[in-house]
């Protein structure tokens, strides 16, 4: 599909064209030029020596991409833009469309007032689960990871849409519902912890610190420093600065990054499944197996359950790309530590063999096996 923006007086058009494709003329091209879609740009078309072009008005609009590069999407865009999406599967039955020919891009997605609109090209047909999961990976990559809600609502369609259980309606019915229960939730413990009577707070015991957890797991210390924090995620500069003064002491082993020196030892050897060992009894070890392996609490919307009130919900992510393992945070609360390296939430980062790897306070260590 050849494709270019042209301006004409005031107006501005995205046009689309067959090119060496072939392409036999049929009712669909008719069907939308004649009939106003509210999902679909307007547009019109030009036929010359057997190549079609399709004109799609897109004066004041943007790309749904140009407006994530600004401003993050968030729980409220995915919303709005899967129910646009849940109306067009309707409207495409309508008109007797397919949606194997929506452009499912986000560069092809058009914005105006809170509103969405798709091309329509017959020449471009793909397969809808495939549009949809490459179009949720792309929203992904442009998350706003500060949006617990939209982080969990885009991975439970990207979810659904790689198992290709992707009934929208139901999702987004099954997610506002779940969202409403875990406010109540909320507000019932907010409500208990205020009645509760003050004095009994001081004779309550405090578990162990997160960050001491991190330091006996990273140190291997006998017997780890003196830190009692409360049970959330310390500071980052905190955490740092313990690991800066331990740098000169005993028992201390230096986390070294991988450098890129152009020769990679055994970069020819065979490789095998990744697979994440647990460090401690009592949890089990992961298989990292298709386009996404998500990490978290929420039993059912995660492929790797760690039940831990430390874990978020959903607390990371790990994918396989070209036989190489990576990892991201999806803006857990307690974070997600590779060698003892806090990493940013939404930032992609290698993982290799012998790693280790910290989901709140809970260990695991990489391996690859053959």
């Amino acid at each position: 599909m050849k494709e270019q923006l042209k301006r004409e007086l005031n107006k501005t058009y995205l046009i689309l064209s067959s090119g060496d494709a072939k392409y036999e003329e049929s009712y669909e091209i008719e069907m939308l030029v004649k009939n106003k879609l509210e999902t679909i740009l307007p547009l019109h078309v030009l036929r010359m020596d057997g190549i079609a072009e399709l004109y799609y008005e897109v004066s004041s609009k943007q790309t749904l991409k140009d407006c994530a590069e600004r401003v993050k999407i968030n729980a409220q865009t995915i919303r709005c833009l899967f129910e646009t999406i849940d109306y067009m599967i309707g409207e495409m039955k309508d008109y007797l469309l397919e949606m194997e020919c929506i452009v499912l891009r986000l560069d092809h997605i058009y914005t105006k007032d809170g509103k969405f609109y798709f091309c329509y090209c017959p020449w471009e047909r793909k397969d809808v689960l495939n549009s949809f999961r490459g179009m949720l990976e792309e929203i992904l990559g442009e998350l706003d990871y500060h949006d617990t809600e939209g982080v969990e609502l885009a991975y439970h369609l990207y979810q659904c849409a790689c198992k290709g259980n992707f009934h929208i309606s139901e999702i987004l019915k099954m997610h506002e519902k779940h969202e409403k229960k875990e406010a109540l939730v909320l507000q019932t413990e907010e409500q208990a912890v205020d009645a509760e009577v003050p004095e009994k707070e001081e004779t309550v015991k405090k578990r162990p610190g997160i960050l001491r957890r991190i330091i006996e797991f990273f140190l291997k210390k006998e017997e780890a420093p003196s830190l009692e924090i409360e049970e959330n995620f310390p500071h980052e500069e905190l955490y740092q600065e313990f690991f800066a003064e331990q740098n000169t002491g005993a028992g201390y082993t230096e986390v070294l990054e991988p450098v890129d020196t152009g020769t990679v030892l055994l970069e020819n050897m065979p490789v095998g499944h990744w697979k994440l060992r647990p460090l401690l009894p009592g949890f089990e070890e992961f298989l990292v197996e298709g386009d996404s392996f998500l990490i978290g609490k929420k039993r059912d919307s995660v492929d790797g359950y760690i039940g831990r009130d430390t874990i978020s919900r959903i607390h990371s992510r790990l994918f396989i790309h070209q036989e190489r393992l990576f990892i991201t945070d999806a803006n857990s609360t307690n974070g997600t530590f590779v060698n003892g390296v806090l990493i940013e939430p939404g930032m992609d980062v290698e993982i290799f063999p012998g790693d280790r790897i910290l989901f709140a306070d809970v260990g695991y260590e990489c391996y690859n096996s053959l």
